[in-house]
């Protein structure tokens, strides 16, 4: 037979001694059910009872005590099993007992807690606090408080703590404690998402499924002139009802609850009565089982809208005459580039319909060069609002080619009619090409007029000088015939002929440069002469320079003054020698027919059609790019003093213009630098009538 419980056995004894006692006393304490700890604490109060009224023998007292023990064994177990902490201390402060859920709070162990004191893990009084707080709960028995714990790794745990005090073994502190640092984070989350709801200006209401008021933020407070306390457990029907012009209250929590969600226009009224129209969406509110919680409504206050709308309509169609009959595209771009809306002028300037460009970014029709601009001044744009900003980009055309435009427009973000950047667009193509015409002639009258005075001036010289040099020169040679060669001042006279002679020569340049008479042309092929100024070439300049040539056999016939083509070829290839002359390398001459861009031109000016390109390049040590404007200009030169009048380029630039050519010129430090000259080839019928 199963052992009988302590008090099943206590129970018979009684009985057999006549103690009176309830038959229910006993009959329903059965431990394995496992009583609460009020109901043990009753049951074995009226046992102590009845054993104080009588004596019992020594089995009897021995039963007793052995229930006392299953008192205080179930009282263990259920601190040691309970979700909350626990923890006895003395008058001192030291942890004289704790529970596994206190541990687990703190993340201390048991036998570490045992070694502290209260004042080790508060965090929120001082020793001397803690003990003033000790004597307070003496006097009154007990406290209910809130306090923050040190938590084992550091962190700071909030706490509510239920603390009773026992006079017993010299006194005791007894204490329950919770854990509520998720529910302190619960509530601040709480509070601040109600501080952020009163910021909006829309009016949120929530609701129970019956429609009853839980929460309204400030907005429904301000528009409807009503204290939050005066609605709050109230029915949405204090808000008012115009069923003419929405739904009723009661309608609106059924079609929300049936259909999930609402949307409508009512109207509510303040408490002066005045109307205030809202659009208004409701929602049902779901618990984490997916069961229907609460309703929540957000009404947007459209009263000025609705009283203004005729005026918009009209304003709007306004508009839109104006933006369809300007010749102009006007553009609504987004803060993200697209394209809102575009007039119909778009398609009378870039080839495309409205409907083609709405809806896609700005940057998708702008050149890549002009890019970094336009972003800079977007930008801009939206960083200054008020600011109206104006700038200039290539479009591409539905064609794939280039048109120039010029938007002018201003930020509207701050707007909540518009919320866009509004850009007016203009095509400014004619315009572009007006001025970069006029820049081209502008520079080529003040070149022409450069050179025609320094043309001018340079004629009137070099008559002079020659006028001088001419005796210097001949007396010089009659000396160098009359003078031994042993002879020291031989030398000395040798020198003053040789720089007569480079007098002469730079004379020479200087009249062909002022020549204002037209050259001689001919129908003449270019590869024969080129070929005898590279043949003269190949023995005047020095050894360690190589020149390679890849003349074209083919190439067609030119119109030019021959001995003026010999100039030039002879001009660019000893330049070339000049810059190889310290370092040694290589000379490439070349020879074919080209149909160069219109832009290719250094100028612009130059005509489409066939040219024959002749190329004069050197490996030398290259041009810095801020002189190359100036290579072609009288008396500029790159070479060290001495060794050039900077006349030879100018000569060469002014030749090839009279024969309606084109000279550029391609450099770069270390690389070298190459000239091709283009001069135009002739037709076969121009070929043969000027043959006759």
């Amino acid at each position: 037979m199963a052992e009988q419980p302590a008090y099943q056995e206590l129970e018979n004894r009684l009985r057999k001694q006549g103690v009176p006692f309830r038959q229910h006393q006993f009959q329903e304490m059965n431990m394995s059910e496992k009583p609460s700890c009020e109901e043990l604490e009753r049951r074995v109060r009226e046992l102590e009872q009845i054993i104080a009224s009588r004596s019992f023998d020594e089995d009897c007292q021995k039963w007793t005590e052995k229930i006392l023990q299953d008192r205080e064994s179930l009282h263990r177990a259920i601190l040691q099993t309970a979700m909350d902490g626990f923890w006895i201390a003395d008058l001192q402060g030291k942890f004289l007992e704790v529970n596994d859920a206190y541990c687990r709070m703190s993340g201390y162990s048991k036998s570490e807690l045992l070694a502290m004191t209260i004042s080790d893990i508060e965090n929120m009084e001082t020793r001397e606090d803690t003990i003033r707080h000790m004597k307070k709960i003496m006097a009154q028995g007990e406290d209910r408080f809130k306090s923050r714990h040190r938590h084992r790794d550091g962190r700071i745990i909030d706490i509510e703590v239920s603390a009773q005090y026992m006079p017993a073994e010299g006194g005791r502190m007894v204490a329950f404690l919770r854990d509520i640092t998720e529910m302190k984070t619960q509530e601040e989350d709480i509070r601040l998402r109600s501080l952020v709801l009163d910021q909006i200006q829309d009016m949120v209401t929530i609701t129970d499924l019956d429609g009853v008021i839980s929460y309204v933020n400030q907005a429904v407070v301000e528009k409807l002139g009503r204290p939050k306390e005066d609605l709050l457990g109230r029915s949405t029907d204090i808000y008012g009802e115009y069923p003419q012009q929405g739904a009723t209250q009661r309608e609106i929590v059924i079609k929300t609850l049936k259909n999930g969600s609402w949307r409508g226009e009512l109207v509510n009224f303040a408490t002066d009565g005045t109307e205030v129209i809202l659009d208004c969406r409701t929602r049902v509110v779901y618990d984490t089982l997916g069961a229907p919680k609460a309703l929540c409504g957000v009404a947007t206050d459209i009263t000025a809208y609705k009283g203004s709308e005729k005026e918009l309509r009209e304003s709007e169609e306004r508009f839109r005459l104006m933006v369809k009959n300007t010749s102009d595209i006007i553009v609504v771009v987004n803060p993200d580039g697209a394209q809102r809306y575009v007039s119909l002028a778009v398609e009378r300037i870039s080839g495309y319909r409205p409907e083609e460009v709405i809806g896609k970014p700005i940057d998708a029709v702008i050149h890549p060069d002009d890019m970094n601009h336009v972003m800079k001044v977007w930008h801009e744009a939206l960083e200054h609002p008020t600011v109206i900003f104006k700038v200039q980009y290539r479009h591409i055309h539905k064609t794939r080619e280039w048109v120039d435009l010029e938007a002018v427009g201003q930020c509207f973000i701050n707007e909540p009619a518009i919320k866009a950047i509004v850009v007016s667009v203009r095509d400014i193509t004619e315009r572009k090409q007006a001025e970069a015409e006029k820049i081209l002639l502008e520079a080529r009258i003040r070149q022409a007029q450069k050179m025609e005075a320094i043309g001018s001036l340079a004629g009137g010289i070099a008559h002079d000088l020659n006028n001088i040099l001419f005796p210097i020169s001949g007396l010089s040679e009659m000396l160098l015939e009359d003078i031994p060669e042993d002879n020291h001042w031989h030398e000395n006279v040798g020198q003053i002929h040789k720089s007569a002679k480079r007098g002469s020569d730079l004379v020479k340049q200087i009249l062909a440069f002022a020549r204002q008479s037209n050259p001689q042309k001919l129908p003449i092929r270019i590869q024969p002469i080129l070929k005898e100024v590279v043949k003269l070439a190949r023995a005047t300049i020095p050894m360690n320079i190589d020149i390679e040539s890849l003349i074209d056999s083919h190439c067609g016939t030119v119109s030019a003054d021959p001995t003026q083509f010999y100039q030039i070829a002879m001009n660019l290839i000893t330049n070339a020698s000049h810059a190889l002359e310290d370092t040694g390398g290589t000379i490439r001459v070349g020879l074919k027919e080209s149909m160069p861009e219109k832009n290719q031109s250094h100028d612009g000016l130059m005509k489409s059609g066939k040219y024959a390109c002749m190329t004069i390049s050197d490996t030398g040590t290259g041009i810095d790019q801020s002189l190359l404007h100036k290579i072609f200009e009288p008396y500029f030169t790159t070479k060290s003093p001495g060794k050039g009048a900077g006349l030879g380029l100018s000569v060469v630039h002014g030749i090839v213009k009279e024969h309606d050519g084109d000279i550029q010129v391609v450099s770069e430090i270390g690389k070298g630098t190459a000239f091709q000259v283009y001069l135009p080839l002739m037709e076969d019928g121009d070929d043969k009538k000027m043959s006759l």
